[in-house]
């Protein structure tokens, strides 16, 4: 996160590349510069400590972009004098080649302001304020307006090359938000930057060692090492013992000091890590060097328009494979990320702080809220509030992450646990008490002093304060490898509505509620929101259980994939928690008792926390609300879903089911079925499987898309790989039927599929793979290079396209000859259908069961199938409540999932500033959520678009249905 700069309004849909070399473009650095600011969760703030750990995580962002490991490096800024005479003098002013910098901290705000000291005491972890600095564990954060780096004595950085078009050359840019918030910006510009002339200026390839770059030399320094290599160029050819020696020679650093390259890592100069961390780091350095060998020619290769830069860009990408290069990076930023946690929140309390009082004053001024979400410019000053949601945010997506890297907080499981200690954490720290109900969803409640005593005396009835209270809600469980906005917004964003409450009254004494006001702000997070307990007739079973359409007894006898019991799981989760409270690190308002059921028992009933007034924040369909420019929109219609799980029965049960997927996609673009969704997000084996070996031809065809929400995505947005293999499928197929006259006992098969994630019905897959292969007497080799281009020609071709342009915006994996297939005669295949009109949902189902009966007939397979949900769709406007829709980048349900940080501030405002009205109401007797909500919405965002029709489910579903009932 940047916390001093201007928001940034829209983000590129891709990076485009040099086709020749794969460098990123030089016209793309301020794209890439801004997915950066927006994916990347860093104290940009910090400048005196952690800027090589800053370089681990940006380094993976440039990696997860696609950009290839060797067009990155790392660099550092040394200082000239590294004797020990200069490493003993620790002030800047008489060290005349010290490294200085603008703090970015000194222009948040005071450091030395008590208030900010109190927040700062009270919200992180290990901070202790002193007389002119503040105390972040081993770092000390200093007030001065210019800062040093008084330990390390050097500045590490992130360089990036980039192909320049207009130029025809290879140029290299240091991507540095700390020091240059407003973009990328040339090498040599440090200096200037860093107030030191004669720094000596460093680069590494990724694993390698630093080494002077003579291009890089100032002429002074030109001229010393002249006269000790007899040419500056001289550099690249020397030895690392020689280069190493040179460096001691022109700082005077003496050996095994922080000046010595021989006690340097790739990560850095200076490790103050354990010991066992860093002799990891310098086992590996080196191992990079080999890059040297191959990016000069390379560049050579590319400037000169040389044929060999295929061949030179293979061995590049061989050398990042076998130095698992990808691998270490991740490792890095993992280990980065986490020991920079201290310093980001305290960075992060900062400039919350001082959002904080910005809008305190406005408040006092008796300003109009309504005019700060009218225009980006004038929301910056409250970034923090987004900012803050942000770490909220990313704390519960580290929590969600298995070893392997991947979110996967499903339901009940142990990742779900941890995040769900940590929201309750975070519902603690904002003064909400905290309850949790038979099914395991987590109530946050804000009560006055009396309310709590009265609860606990249990004189009060939680079930009254319910009745006229503003419930912020939405989930916390994830799909598998799935991301952290979705679900996660709503509940976050309902506490940091509190916290907002809180902190004004604490720190500003401003009070936002009315004395005699009996409304009250809860924030609730409903569990298995993404269903991944299914059966019982139940959709979504916390919001269920809450809206009193799911008894608690039904809703635990849902079972996972696994054929785990909701009950057990629960009682797994509540033993967690009863563990959290008997060692202080959470509380909750009521007493968990007992073991087993008795833990269930002594929580409470669902229906006690009903209100039918609920606020709900989502990320969905991000490009459609990015092209109308439209950062948040209400709500008016939720698509009705239909979930069917079918089951396969023959010997071509596979191919039916892929010919089904294919017949899926052309439903989508027939009338009336054009804005209808249709997901198969499961095909699955069943039983045994029947092994072809040595077959004569056979090919492995995997394909990449994007995984995405099914409701979220529509169709012309779609990369769905699963389409992608059933299409290759009906390709082969076709030439099988068109040549099957030219063959002696012929034989296809098409097995073997693999659809991924393959967990969720309402996950579009992500990645996907068939095998295709013939056996017959007089097949030659000449046949399978036909078939191979033809697969590949439509692989490359066609399917690459997007879908409203006859394709499926997938990319090939790989279709290769592979020596052997395995098929099944029995296959379950997952069917979602989304559609927000009953009668055209009706049709669908029915165009569905006249594609099963022609499969039946056409591939001689049977066919049944199992009604897992049915829900109709919701209207919001009737009932009132509000599920907001915010813009998005990186799909839904998709570990790439973002929003930007000016979004996040505009949907803080939007919920305190309708949560400020509410709360000087008597009750919420009559009140439409939705008009408020759309009366503070500007009306530029509503005249843009209509209400949305939301493709997901929401909890907010099963809450309308009860209210209509009502």
């Amino acid at each position: 996160m940047l916390f001093y700069c201007e928001p940034i309004d829209g983000l590129p849909a891709a990076i485009a590349k040099d086709a020749s070399s794969g460098l990123p473009l030089l016209t793309e650095q301020e794209a890439i510069f801004k997915i950066i600011l927006t994916y990347l969760s860093l104290p940009y703030s910090v400048a005196e400590y952690g800027c090589g750990k800053k370089t681990s995580l940006i380094i993976k962002q440039l990696i997860e972009m696609k950009i290839p490991g060797w067009a990155i490096q790392r660099g550092m800024i040394l200082e000239r004098d590294m004797s020990p005479d200069a490493l003993d003098q620790v002030d800047m002013r008489l060290r005349p080649h010290a490294l200085r910098a603008h703090n970015p901290l000194a222009q948040l705000g005071d450091l030395l302001d008590p208030q900010l000291r109190k927040m700062l005491s009270n919200v992180v972890a290990n901070v202790h304020p002193t007389q002119k600095t503040i105390q972040v564990g081993a770092y000390a954060l200093h007030h001065e307006k210019v800062i040093q780096f008084v330990l390390a004595r050097s500045h590490v950085f992130t360089v990036l090359k980039f192909w320049d078009q207009v130029h025809q050359r290879v140029v290299e840019r240091v991507i540095d938000p700390t020091l240059e918030p407003a973009g990328p910006f040339v090498i040599e510009a440090l200096r200037e930057k860093l107030d030191a002339s004669e720094s000596l200026l460093f680069t590494a390839y990724l694993l390698g060692h630093f080494r002077l770059r003579p291009e890089y030399l100032t002429r002074d320094q030109r001229t010393e090492v002249s006269k000790k290599l007899g040419s500056p160029s001289r550099l690249q050819d020397i030895d690392l013992q020689a280069h190493n020696q040179l460096i001691r020679s022109l700082t005077g650093a003496e050996p095994g000091s922080i000046g010595d390259p021989d006690t340097w890592s790739y990560v850095n100069n200076f490790h103050n890590e354990d010991e066992q961390y860093r002799n990891e780091k310098l086992q590996l350095t080196g191992s990079g060097d080999e890059f040297h060998l191959h990016i000069p020619a390379l560049i050579e290769a590319r400037e000169n328009h040389h044929h060999a830069i295929g061949s030179i860009r293979t061995e590049l990408d061989s050398l990042a494979d076998k130095l698992q290069l990808a691998q270490i990076l991740a490792g890095d930023a993992f280990w980065a990320e986490k020991e920079l946690e201290a310093l980001a929140d305290c960075a992060i309390t900062i400039v919350y702080f001082n959002s904080l009082q910005y809008l305190a004053e406005k408040i006092k001024n008796g300003e109009d809220l309504r005019e700060h979400l009218r225009t980006v410019t004038a929301n910056s000053p409250l970034r923090g509030i987004g900012v803050r949601q942000r770490r909220r945010i990313d704390k519960l997506g580290v929590l969600a992450t298995r070893d392997d890297g991947h979110i996967d907080a499903r339901a009940l499981n142990v990742q779900f646990q941890k995040c769900a200690l940590e929201t309750i954490r975070q519902m603690n720290k904002v003064q909400l008490s905290v309850f949790i109900d038979k099914v395991g969803n987590i109530h946050g409640v804000r009560l006055n002093h009396t309310e709590r005593n009265a609860l606990s005396q249990k004189k009060l009835n939680i079930r009254n304060i319910l009745r006229h209270s503003v419930n912020h809600c939405s989930h916390i469980d994830t799909v598998n490898d799935g991301g952290k906005f979705d679900g996660r917004l709503g509940v976050t964003g309902g506490i940091q509505t509190a916290e907002l409450i809180a902190d004004l009254e604490e720190y500003c004494d401003i009070k936002i509620a009315d004395d005699d006001s009996m409304v009250r702000l809860a924030v609730t997070a409903f569990n298995n929101e993404e269903m991944t307990f299914t059966g019982e007739g139940v959709s979504m079973s916390g919001s269920a259980a809450v809206a009193g359409h799911a008894r608690p007894e039904s809703v635990h006898n849902m079972v996972n994939q696994d054929c785990e019991r909701y009950g057990d799981k629960l009682i797994d989760c509540l033993t967690v928690f009863k563990m959290a409270c008997e060692d202080g690190r959470i509380n909750l308002a009521h007493e968990l008792q007992g073991t087993g059921q008795d833990l269930i028992n002594s929580c409470y009933n669902p229906t006690d926390f009903f209100t039918r007034h609920t606020f709900e924040r989502h990320i969905e369909q991000g490009p459609v609300l990015d092209r109308a420019g439209v950062p948040i929109i209400t709500v008016g219609t939720i698509m009705g879903i239909h979930q069917r799980d079918f089951f396969f029965d023959g010997l071509l049960a596979e191919q039916a089911a892929l010919e089904m997927n294919c017949r899926l996609r052309e439903l989508t673009q027939q009338t009336p079925f054009l804005n209808t969704r249709f997901t198969v997000g499961m095909i699955h084996p069943i039983g045994d499987s029947y092994c072809h070996a040595n077959p004569g031809f056979a090919l492995r065809c995997e394909l990449e898309g994007e995984k995405n929400h099914a409701g979220a995505t529509a169709t012309a947005d779609r990369r769905d790989p699963g389409v992608g293999i059933a299409r290759l499928a009906r390709i082969f197929h076709d030439w099988i039927v068109k040549n099957a006259g030219y063959f002696n006992e012929l034989q296809s098969v098409i097995g073997d599929i693999d659809i991924q994630p393959g967990t969720n019905r309402n996950v579009i897959p992500g990645q996907a793979a068939v095998t295709l292969a013939i056996q017959a007497e007089n097949f030659t080799p000449e046949f399978g290079e036909e078939i191979l281009r033809i697969l590949q020609a439509a692989a490359a071709g066609e399917l690459t396209a997007q879908v409203s342009a006859g394709g499926e915006g997938i990319t090939i994996g790989r279709i290769e000859p592979v020596s052997f297939v395995k098929n099944y005669a029995q296959v379950r295949l997952s069917l979602d259908m989304r559609e927000a009109n009953d009668s055209v949902m009706i049709k669908a189902q029915e165009a569905v069961d006249d594609i099963v009966r022609n499969l039946e007939e056409s591939f001689a397979v049977k066919i049944r199938h199992e009604i897992k949900q049915h829900l109709q769709p919701s209207q919001l406007l009737d009932s009132g409540q509000v599920l907001l829709m915010e813009r998005s980048y990186g799909g839904s349900h998709n570990p790439n999932e973002m929003e930007m940080m000016v979004d996040l501030t505009l949907g803080n405002l939007l919920a305190f500033t309708v949560m400020q009205d509410v709360l000087q109401r008597k009750d919420l007797t009559g009140v439409n959520l939705v008009n408020i909500t759309e009366n503070y919405m500007p009306a530029k965002w509503l005249s843009k678009m209509d209400r949305f029709v939301s493709g997901a489910l929401h909890d907010t579903c099963n809450i309308a249905a009860c209210v209509m009932q009502k």
